[in-house]
């Protein structure tokens, strides 16, 4: 299956792959100490399909954006419409 057609609930993975694979075991790394969430959970997180409504902790999402250089905003995949729009 070719891994683009794939839409993910964060943006984590496209940040990932524009990496070195030794950089980005480094900044995971920093993340699973910041978060305190597992290695498995960080994967999870990572491979999270967009439909995915399972909690992420506030604290997880602070430790992406803080070692990515990101804000919120970016970390979510923000390509669903919503109803918003249409009331």
């Amino acid at each position: 299956m070719d891994s683009t057609l794939i839409k993910y609930r964060f943006n984590i993975r496209a940040w990932l792959v524009q990496l070195p694979i030794d950089k980005r075991t480094l900044l995971l790394d920093k993340v699973i100490k910041q978060s305190g969430q597992s290695k498995d959970t960080i994967r999870r997180i990572i491979y999270m399909k967009e439909a995915c409504t399972s909690y992420v902790r506030p604290e997880t999402k602070e430790a992406f954006c803080k070692v990515f250089g990101k804000c919120i905003a970016e970390l979510e995949n923000k390509t669903n419409t919503t109803d918003e729009t249409n009331k």
